[in-house]
């Protein structure tokens, strides 16, 4: 093989990796930040996306979906007990 073979046969693989590693999916119900040398650039919503895998980094996995938290209520009673009166000084019931 010739230097200049070799040289084209490492090209491709570099390059058919690259294309490769920069395709992916995002899940439904998630979202990822993207970074670009370690610094915040976009966020990926659901879908199928391409980064720049030898630049850009997956930075967060978040999750989006709706959680349901249990809230316990209490009833209250809000009737006034006691009142003042200006003429007549403090009422009661």
């Amino acid at each position: 093989m010739e230097g200049g073979s070799i040289f084209v046969l490492i090209l491709m693989g570099f390059t058919i990796i690259t294309v490769f590693k920069g395709f992916g999916t995002v899940k439904q119900g998630y979202e990822l930040t993207v970074e670009r040398f370690g610094r915040y650039t976009r966020t990926l919503r659901p879908g199928f996306h391409w980064i720049i895998p030898w630049i850009d980094a997956i930075g967060h996995k978040i999750n989006m979906m709706e959680r349901v938290l249990d809230v316990h209520y209490q009833v209250w009673n809000w009737e006034p007990i006691f009142a003042w009166s200006i003429s007549k000084g403090p009422l009661s019931r």
